[in-house]
């Protein structure tokens, strides 16, 4: 028998052993979240590629020269990076110490009916939950934070449950500090920061209240969570595809759960495309509250633009939608277009000479801000009521009418 096969045998073995690696490691780095991880895993593959190249071509012996606390501190370091460098993962505020149920705070029978008067009487308010996927369960099962917040929310509103009402508030806060202590992440925890703001107390001055910290948080972990990516493949009526949207913009369905925590679930199916859905509903959300709290505070906008905002028009056409879905997709398409309105009302008053009649420029500005406004009216004329559509109208127009006067 022969002691050391041919080298010509180790050859081809290695360079099989190889292919495969290269193979198995290409899905890693296409799979990579930014560009650190990309650089991570081409330094551990190429040095996986070293040594296997290395150990196929002689026989590879473990060293014995190596001191024991030297190998320890290499074999913890090699450790940590791919944990570090992971695969992000859902990070849950769930558990019994977390519960309000299991804490005491309030009957399963309560939630029921305060979850009930949420989706009948404010959902409307705060877009962005689904009564279908959001129900007790669902919601108790993925964020303590949310749960406790429509719970909250919804007592606000019955006199006679004042004393309950305290006592969800106080542990909302207390959840809401341990959301941002803890770096918890999931897209219920980005609703609930959402759905919070309209009752955050307004304390002593205007600058005090918890409203910006609330929509930073909810920025942060949406992006965090990929939601401001294309899921891809989208529905056959979408307008994106993988030519027209660059692969930076896109993530896949089947990962896009998987972030979730919903890797058991295919993507194709009712739940799945309900739940795909959700996220985007979320990110619309998002962007129309946050452009809404930035014109009434006079602030910048953080939200960025992305392809599903400038491409939502008919976002809400869908047999999955839900029945505010028309509110969000019309308010968003009002919040991105009037960013363009602005810009061109600037451009005509950086444009304006000495000379040229102060009464034309301001008609001029007039005419503009009408023109849009009707065009807009007119293009969602059932997406809101009509008392909330007036007062919404009247309120964007007069402001920027009061603004370039």
């Amino acid at each position: 028998m022969e002691l050391f096969p041919p080298l010509s045998s180790h050859s081809r073995d290695g360079a099989t052993v190889l292919s495969q690696a290269v193979e198995d490691d290409q899905l890693n780095l296409d799979d990579a979240e930014n560009p650190l991880q990309l650089l991570a895993r081409t330094s551990e593959l190429l040095s996986t590629i070293g040594v296997s190249a290395s150990r196929s071509a002689v026989g590879y012996q473990p060293s014995k020269t190596l001191p024991n606390r030297d190998r320890t501190a290499t074999s913890d370091q090699d450790g940590i990076l791919p944990v570090f460098f992971g695969r992000f993962q859902p990070r849950l505020d769930v558990g019994l110490e977390l519960d309000p149920i299991e804490l005491g705070l309030l009957r399963l029978s309560d939630a029921e009916a305060l979850f009930t008067y949420f989706f009948d009487n404010l959902a409307h308010t705060r877009w962005g939950i689904d009564p279908v996927i959001h129900t007790v369960d669902f919601v108790r099962r993925r964020s303590a934070f949310l749960f406790t917040s429509i719970a909250a929310a919804s007592a606000l509103f019955s006199p006679s449950l004042e004393t309950l009402h305290k006592r969800l508030s106080r542990h909302r806060q207390k959840l809401a500090d341990l959301v941002m202590t803890k770096r918890y992440k999931s897209v219920e925890i980005v609703l609930a920061f959402m759905v919070n703001i309209p009752w955050i107390p307004a304390g002593e001055h205007w600058a005090d209240d918890e409203t910006s910290t609330y929509m930073s948080m909810a920025l942060s972990i949406a992006v965090d969570l990929y939601l401001n990516k294309i899921i891809l493949p989208s529905s056959p009526d979408a307008p994106f595809s993988r030519d027209n949207i660059p692969s930076s913009d896109q993530i896949s369905s089947r990962r896009a759960l998987n972030v979730d925590g919903f890797a058991d679930i295919e993507p194709q199916s009712e739940m799945g495309r309900r739940l795909l859905r959700r996220r985007e509903r979320t990110w619309l959300s998002l962007f129309v509250l946050e452009r809404g709290v930035c014109l009434a505070r006079g602030r910048s906008y953080m939200l960025p633009m992305s392809q599903l905002i400038e491409n939502c028009d008919h976002w809400h056409l869908c047999e999955l939608a839900d029945r505010w879905d028309g509110s969000i997709v019309s308010v968003a398409v009002l919040r991105r277009d009037l960013a363009k309105l602005i810009t061109n009302l600037r451009a005509t008053c950086d444009s304006y000479v000495s000379g040229v009649s102060e009464a034309n420029v301001v008609n001029k500005l007039k005419h503009e801000i009408d023109t849009f406004f009707t065009r807009w009216y007119q293009t969602w004329p059932f997406q809101l009521g009509d008392l909330e559509r007036r007062f919404l109208l009247w309120t964007l127009r007069e402001r920027l009418i009061d603004e370039f006067r």
